[in-house]
């Protein structure tokens, strides 16, 4: 998505647009009631803790949760 530059003075029919484009474009990136799958041995659910770390979620056979610690680095 690319936000316009802003007009040199305030104009309020500028302004409008631009907000609704960004919502349009987040309506776009997020789903609302609705389910999100994954599926596939590439996808992940990853957590961030509040120290920082961050872990993989995953889910065996028997419906078992478990984590992986991933470290402080971003995946």
């Amino acid at each position: 998505m690319t936000i316009p530059r802003p007009p040199k003075s305030y104009d309020e029919t500028s302004f409008r647009r631009i907000v609704s484009d960004i919502e349009q474009t987040l309506d776009k990136t997020r789903r609302k009631n609705e389910d999100i799958v994954l599926d596939g041995s590439n996808a992940r659910f990853i957590l961030r803790s509040p120290d920082g770390t961050y872990f993989s979620l995953s889910v065996d056979n028997a419906g078992t949760l478990s984590t992986t610690n991933l470290g402080t680095t971003p995946p």
